[in-house]
């Protein structure tokens, strides 16, 4: 039986609360038997949130549906979600947890442990069409995969100083950010939320040390081979073509970035209108362009519907995903499914 325990200080709850859509909030809220018809504001919703999670740290059945709440809507962050392989995921948590202090000095930021939470396991099932895609079914055969299991918060310390001016007085301090490790049962994927360089420090820094299991760490790198050293760690597992995520998401382009052979003309970047295929656009130089393009993106904005709603996401020159708006876990899980399936993908036939 899970054990009623959070460690999650007030002003990172708080912060990732800020990221919620309102309504969610109040669902939660409501499914607490509370009443929010008086309550008008985020800032008030997430203050009643933060009082009850104080009151009930001991209230099991409480706790329980509050990791629920994490699992399924507060995860999901408003920024980059950058994948590497590792095969003995778990030995990430006893390394972290072994940490002298819980802190860990990187070659530009000092990182230091907030907690690491177990969540319940959930799966989504998936029944793929997979008649149309030219894949070997015997060795795809998954139809379920795991929402996050475990979930690692860590606060990273810059340790270059900034000025900035407050009224007439200059103040100084270390800028500090948060991210994520998300870990998911039966799976080699780690996904690593957060800002790239505090992300890549992390990472580069722990791969130092030989006997550190991020040492083994490998990309999994969306986008064009030729970029694949700006990812997270310089040993690529798998890239993920953009094009083949949009197609097997049945998704559409947005925008869309690509190196061109011109003389002049080194990259061209186009906003679009929900382009499935080349075909769809009808003036005849923008579908040369486009061709030429598609053959190579290595940047993308992508859209898709999943359960009749619509979402999107950008494929980052660094090889991760950036979700720029709220997106559930449920539908970053059914990506990271198309993620896997598409190491199973032939091409060029």
């Amino acid at each position: 039986m899970t054990q009623p325990k959070l460690n999650f200080k007030l002003h990172l709850l708080k912060r990732r609360l800020r990221r919620l859509p309102k309504d969610l909030i109040t669902k939660f809220l409501e499914g607490e038997q509370i009443d929010c018809s008086e309550i008008k504001s985020q800032k008030e919703l997430i203050e009643r949130i933060i009082t009850e999670y104080q009151i009930q740290l001991n209230n099991l059945q409480f706790i329980n549906k509050f990791k629920n709440f994490l699992r399924d809507e507060v995860l999901t962050a408003r920024e980059a979600d950058y994948l590497i392989s590792i095969t003995e995921s778990q030995n990430i948590i006893k390394w972290i947890q072994s940490w002298a202090n819980n802190n860990f000095v990187g070659q530009k930021h000092n990182f230091k442990l907030h907690t690491v939470i177990d969540l319940d396991h959930k799966f989504l099932e998936i029944n793929p069409n997979l008649n149309d895609l030219d894949i070997d079914k015997e060795k795809f055969n998954l139809n379920k995969i795991c929402f996050p299991t475990t979930a690692i918060f860590v606060v990273a310390s810059s340790q270059t100083r900034k000025q900035e001016l407050n009224g007439l007085e200059e103040i100084s301090y270390y800028p500090t950010t948060e991210f994520e490790i998300i870990l998911r049962k039966d799976l080699d994927i780690v996904e690593i939320r957060g800002s790239y360089k505090v992300v890549r420090d992390f990472v580069s820094t722990a791969i130092l040390d030989k006997n550190n299991p991020l040492s083994a760490a490998k990309n999994y790198f969306i986008g064009d081979e030729e970029d694949s050293n700006k990812g997270i760690t310089q040993i690529t597992r798998q890239i993920i073509r953009i094009d083949t995520l949009k197609n097997l998401l049945d998704g559409s382009y947005t925008k869309l970035s690509s190196p061109f052979s011109g003389s002049k003309m080194l990259n061209i970047e186009a906003t679009l209108d929900d382009l499935k295929t080349v075909g769809q656009e009808t003036h005849p130089e923008a579908q040369k362009i486009l061709t030429e393009m598609m053959k190579n993106p290595v940047k993308g904005k992508i859209s898709f519907c999943y359960n009749r709603k619509k979402y999107s996401f950008s494929v980052t020159k660094t090889g991760g995903l950036l979700f720029r708006e709220y997106i559930p876990e449920e539908t970053v899980t059914y990506i990271l499914y198309h993620i896997l399936l598409s190491g199973y993908v032939r091409h060029g036939s």
